[in-house]
């Protein structure tokens, strides 16, 4: 059989202190049952010293530059630019370990869309934040098959991925193959109470919308009805951040009325699937998701709770 062919595709804007190390961890990715096809770095109109650091790799990578137009823009252009039918992304704050492609290689297999696995979580001088590995979620926990992906673009964010998993296309590999770095340049807001919940509302209803689009013409991998139910689930999950943000912030009321919004959500994508509202994968012709693994590695289904 043919070997999985993977993209690494890096993530930058203005991250020219770390992008060193992201172009050298996947440059330096230990031979496996892959190909790796090729290492892009995708920038988003860097103001910083982000193009001369690629410079420096010459044709050891390819560099397409785009005006800034946000994550979003940079993660579809990825998609659509990748050559391989694997695609790594990769945060330009973030490195993989060595190992990353080959101990991935083995559930890269056709019935699958989404492999995901667990994280070091560092400080930005690379030093360990927790004691223990973090399940990810990430952008740079993911490798995402690309064409059943490019059904998806435009997207704003890598929870859009996160849909194969609801469906049975995901698997899970629990072993950290990715530092995870938190500083203080972050792009997503953290530390102010309700921001990162009102961001995560506003990516679950964009992914909400786009399910109801795609049902309209449904793609190979789902039909009309399992995406209208999705949907419905994601609207859900938006107002379950919406209630959490208003929680953060003291608003008791605010967090009272999201709550009703969120059970009429959740009982929506009750009656659209005819059993329980997508927390189990029973719903009819949900797809099982079948693992495989190879020693001491351990592969797991994929809990769609994990989602980031």
């Amino acid at each position: 059989m043919a070997l999985p062919s993977i993209s690494i595709c890096i993530l930058n804007y203005n991250y020219g202190r770390y992008l060193a190390h992201a172009i050298d961890s996947a440059l330096d990715q230990r031979p496996g049952d892959y190909l790796l096809k090729e290492v892009l770095v995708i920038d988003d109109g860097s103001t910083d010293e982000s193009l001369e650091v690629c410079e420096r790799y010459g044709g050891k990578i390819t560099v397409l530059r785009r005006p800034h137009e946000g994550f979003g823009a940079v993660l579809s252009s990825a998609l659509r630019a990748a050559r391989g039918q694997w695609i790594a992304p990769l945060d330009a704050d973030d490195s993989f370990t060595t190992d990353k492609l080959a101990a991935i290689a083995p559930a890269l297999t056709d019935d699958r869309f989404l492999v995901q696995h667990w994280e070091h979580v560092v400080d930005a001088n690379e030093r360990p934040l927790l004691t223990k590995p973090h399940p990810g979620g990430n952008t740079s926990t993911l490798l995402v098959r690309r064409e059943p992906a490019l059904d998806l673009l435009p997207v704003s964010n890598e929870a859009f991925f996160h849909v194969f998993d609801y469906l049975g296309y995901g698997a899970k590999v629990t072993e950290p193959l990715t530092y995870y770095r938190v500083h203080d340049a972050n792009m997503t807001d953290r530390a102010n109470p309700g921001v990162f919940q009102d961001y995560l509302q506003g990516v679950n209803l964009e992914i909400a919308t786009r399910l109801r689009e795609l049902g309209r013409a449904a793609p190979p991998w789902a039909d009309h009805r399992t995406l209208r139910r999705l949907s419905w689930h994601f609207t859900a999950l938006a107002w379950g951040n919406a209630r959490e943000s208003a929680v953060q912030r003291g608003q008791r009321g605010v967090a009272l009325a999201a709550l009703s919004s969120e059970v009429r959500a959740a009982l929506m994508a009750r009656r659209a699937a005819h059993t329980h509202w997508l927390g189990a994968k029973s719903a009819a012709r949900m797809r099982p998701t079948v693992v495989v693994g190879r020693p001491p590695l351990r592969v797991e289904s994929v809990n769609s709770s994990s989602a980031p």
